[in-house]
């Protein structure tokens, strides 16, 4: 909360902004802006159901190329999944929630 603070009121950099994955075959992609180098991003999914907050999720490791993220395509039975990033001061921001229906 205070990097993102700090960015409106104190000139500070600002976090990173995703835009909205896409799937492109077997892979998600998203565009980014960001002040600050990311040093991680990384797909989180769930197949269970029930509340989201007591799901078991999984994660899969993305690679950053550019102001591209590339992830492996969660699996068909995935209802829920997001990307996060994080950058070189830990700071983490993620994509939209994306839901899919059977």
């Amino acid at each position: 909360i205070g990097l993102f603070i700090d960015s409106k009121c104190r000139g500070g950099k600002s976090l990173a902004s995703p835009g909205n994955p896409t799937i492109d075959g077997e892979r998600v992609r998203v565009e980014f802006t960001s002040a600050v180098p990311l040093k991680e991003a990384t797909l989180h999914f769930t197949t269970d159901t029930g509340l989201r907050s007591k799901r078991e999720w999984q994660s899969a490791a993305a690679t950053i190329d550019g102001n591209t993220i590339t992830a492996p395509r969660p699996p068909a039975e995935a209802n829920t999944w997001f990307i996060s990033l994080t950058d070189e001061r830990g700071a983490m921001v993620t994509t939209p929630v994306q839901f899919s229906t059977p």
